[in-house]
């Protein structure tokens, strides 16, 4: 009877090991934490299919039974020879769309009343927005004067309200990557998230490509931290740390607003500030 294993979320380091294991004995020392800490791992080695052998003060792994071993390979990885350029490569090679980092498609919203190039075409962002509300892009590249990153939806789609000037807001599905603030060309950056720390690893992110991009701070920004700020730890989702970069900065916004999060333990939602503005 074929025997049947309960495969887990296997990953790309589970992948090298069992193919490795297939060619040749493995010193214990050298298997990863993650295989020999598994239930797959601990399956094929009590079902005799992985034998294990003392060698000096030590064990080795090796392959036993070949055809259950192999019955394995083509169980947990269906796809062995595909190169994993995305989310559905993933899931056939090893049935596991998180399995390896891909790069994701850089599809973006965009409002606004000028007109800008997307992706080497001239586009009248005013038609879309007043027309639709928005415009929506798989982004390759984009050129403007003045660009806003807005982290939430709900802000990006009032953004105009509280900031002027001639921006567009940019809004990505998801959070954006080093590579989609490379395709973009802009003059002036502005970014325009929470006031956590979140916020500010975004904000350190596009400095890297913009050094003159600004964290948007209102004029009343300390009037509403104290009164409608929200306690950092959010339920169910441990506290919110800094990151390296966010720890490090010596940004002078970054320093203002890391140190009142860290001396008050409360955060500020950038979605209050178009609420105050729609109210008065």
């Amino acid at each position: 009877m074929e025997r049947q294993f309960l495969l887990f979320m296997l990953k790309e380091t589970e992948y090298s090991f069992y193919y490795k294991l297939k060619k040749q004995s493995v010193h214990k020392t050298e298997v990863p934490k993650t295989v020999i800490n598994s239930d797959v791992f601990s399956n094929l080695v009590n079902s005799g299919i992985v034998g294990k052998e003392k060698v000096g003060r030590g064990h080795i792994y090796q392959v036993v039974k070949p055809a259950d071993f192999d019955r394995f390979l083509s169980s947990a990885f269906p796809n062995p020879e595909i190169s994993v350029n995305n989310k559905s490569d993933n899931i056939a090679k090893f049935r596991n769309s998180k399995a390896t980092t891909t790069e994701g498609k850089k599809v973006i919203l965009l409002r606004g009343f000028k007109t800008v190039k997307i992706n080497q075409q001239e586009i009248s962002l005013a038609q879309y927005t007043d027309n639709f509300g928005l415009f929506a892009v798989e982004l390759k590249s984009l050129e403007t004067p003045k660009i806003c990153f807005v982290e939430n939806l709900d802000s990006f789609l009032e953004a105009e309200k509280i900031i002027k000037d001639d921006f567009i807001f940019l809004h990505a599905y998801g959070r954006i990557g080093s590579e989609l603030i490379k395709s973009i060309n802009a003059v002036e950056a502005l970014i325009f998230s929470d006031y956590d720390f979140v916020g500010l690893n975004e904000y350190l992110k596009f400095k890297t490509h913009f050094p003159n991009a600004k964290f948007f701070i209102p004029d009343n920004y300390d009037f509403l931290f104290q009164k409608f700020s929200k306690l950092l730890k959010k339920k169910d989702e441990g506290q919110q740390k800094p990151s390296e970069a966010v720890k490090n900065s010596t940004d002078e916004i970054v320093v203002r607003i890391r140190e009142q999060v860290l001396r008050t333990n409360h955060f500020l939602e950038q979605q209050i500030i178009i609420r105050e503005i729609n109210e008065n």
